[in-house]
């Protein structure tokens, strides 16, 4: 793809380009020339699709990678620019595909900042770049505008500091979902008519984010041997990378940051990097997430509830949460495991012998084994195949709003040689049957040679690393084997491990640095707790 050549072609849009070469017969590589390339959503792929952790819906694709096999798609440094609600990367039901060597961006960020210039219990004055934020005022409401964009609603705001960047200091979220009412004192000078839960400091910069769950970066689907590799991604409306239901997926020199001299306090607008429901080797390496808005890595399978029992082999199974409707990928014959839902405990095993579809919240499952259900007791179903072993090394990541990785796979998972800086918990690993529905009891989490630290004190988790399946009842033990050894682990006005509910726990030969804390574990139920050899400084 030569730059020059589209420039100078009758449409000038690269994205029409892109989707008649990958909706067509294209080769086993492309190639694009080095440059800018303007992603529009003029001639843009629309697609429905649902994506998990994300809001459903039509999206515009840039570049639609659909039913692929053996591609290669090399940027050579090439820059993507996004304009509008416009997804780049779509892959779906494709095999061996990778792509490298590019970076994304988007003209007009899903968020906006302004410094805070007052600051009173009711209101707060913000300047505002109106060239890099622009904005209009509608009696009394603030509307956010770009290039195809205009976007009323809020999700929330968050205080920066300016100096770093990074949240401030036991930064709280203040949400608004919905629309923002300020008073222009004069342009660019907005008052937010708005109480804060922690009044926000003169000098530090507030995030606006004024998007839903619409526009990942790179979304990955029902795929398999899927590799991501140099590659940059300085914003996306969503996650970075969000992947469902695919098989062998790698990450190598992956970014996801703000761009070195920019501005800007926020890179992606959630978690930097999502996995759902994946199987096979999931590998990050040698990569950098900063400045998210959620997480740095999200590994989780999907919990269906029990909506109601039509008779002992028979269930109406429902996708609870709003965000994960229609990412279903139960098979006939897939293994499965039936909880109850206060104790998550499994109650039995058996395998799915059919399914009938009723629409993207409610599926008829039948088991090939009977199961009395009680009438007074709350169930869940959940894949046990479909998670992946993890293998997340050599990387960097933190400064962002939340925590660092969350961890839920019954597969082997090892955590190396990264040092994480959060806001809140470095690593989680937790699951529930109550809001999310994120599943997977661990089995093996081997934790070394990393060096983890937290700043915020008071949110985004309990401890350094929190170890929390969410139960209503304790009983059993819900996560298996828990290695934390030779790490350097620094710690301050809080535990170095929050949770329970685990088989065995060990910490070993590990530097606990700085704690403020007299408690260093606050933890129950545990079945089999080793600490040895650890030094304290």
């Amino acid at each position: 793809m030569n730059i020059n050549d589209i420039n100078n072609s009758i449409l000038k849009d690269s994205v029409y380009y892109f989707n008649k070469i990958l909706l067509g017969n294209c080769g086993n590589e492309i190639t694009l020339e080095n440059g800018t390339y303007d992603l529009r959503v003029t001639y843009a792929n629309e697609r429905f699709f649902y994506m998990t952790n994300n809001d459903f819906g039509l999206k515009n694709v840039a570049f639609p990678i659909y039913n692929k096999k053996n591609l290669v798609i090399d940027g050579n440094g090439a820059r993507l620019n996004g304009i509008g609600r416009i997804c780049p990367f779509y892959i779906y039901g494709s095999e061996n595909i990778t792509l490298k060597n590019f970076v994304i961006d988007y003209e007009r960020p899903f968020f906006s900042q302004g410094e805070v210039v007052a600051a009173a219990d009711d209101e707060v004055v913000i300047k505002i770049d109106q060239a890099k934020y622009p904005y209009q005022i509608k009696s009394g409401v603030l509307s956010f505008v770009g290039t195809d964009y205009s976007n009323e609603f809020v999700h929330g705001i968050l205080e920066f500091s300016k100096q770093d960047k990074r949240p401030l200091a036991d930064a709280v979220d203040n949400g608004v979902w919905g629309p923002l009412v300020v008073e222009e004192l004069e342009p660019g000078l907005l008052k937010i008519k708005k109480k804060f839960r922690k009044l926000p400091n003169v000098g530090s910069i507030l995030s606006i984010k004024h998007e839903q769950r619409y526009v990942p970066a790179i979304s990955i689907d029902s795929s398999k041997n899927i590799r991501l590799e140099n590659i940059t991604v300085y914003h996306a409306g969503t996650m970075g990378v969000v992947a469902q239901f695919t098989e062998n997926i790698t990450l190598n020199n992956f970014k996801v940051s703000i761009e070195p001299g920019s501005d800007r306090v926020v890179s992606a607008n959630a978690d930097a990097t999502h996995f759902v429901g994946c199987s096979g080797d999931l590998v990050v390496t040698n990569s950098l997430f900063e400045n998210q808005l959620d997480d740095i890595l999200n590994v989780h399978g999907n919990y269906l509830r029990v909506h109601a029992v039509v008779d002992s082999t028979n269930v109406i199974a429902e996708i609870p949460h709003r965000q994960q409707v229609g990412a279903f990928s139960l098979k006939v014959g897939a293994k499965i495991g039936i909880y109850a839902d206060k104790t998550m405990v499994k109650l039995s095993e058996t395998a799915v012998k059919s399914i009938h579809v009723i629409n993207n919240k409610f599926y008829e499952i039948e088991f090939t084994d009977a199961f009395e259900f009680a009438a007074d007791q709350g169930y869940c179903i959940e894949d046990l195949d479909s998670y992946p072993t993890v293998t997340f090394t050599n990387n960097k990541g933190g400064k962002n709003r939340a925590r660092g990785l969350l961890l839920t796979s019954a597969k082997d998972i090892l955590i190396a040689n990264n040092e994480l800086y959060c806001e809140g918990a470095a690593i989680k690993i937790s699951a529930d049957m109550t809001g999310w529905y994120e599943s997977g009891a661990t089995n093996s989490v081997i934790i070394k040679d990393n060096i983890l630290s937290r700043r915020n004190t008071k949110t985004w988790g309990k401890a350094l690393i929190d170890i929390d399946p969410e139960m209503e009842e304790f009983e059993g033990y819900f996560h298996g084997n828990i290695t934390i050894e030779n790490n350097q682990l620094i710690v301050g006005d809080f535990p170095l491990i929050y949770g329970g509910s685990i088989d065995t726990l060990q910490i070993k030969n590990n530097n606990i640095i700085g704690s403020k804390s007299e408690i260093y574990m606050n933890a129950k139920q545990i079945k089999n707790l080793e600490i040895e050899g650890n030094t304290f400084s």
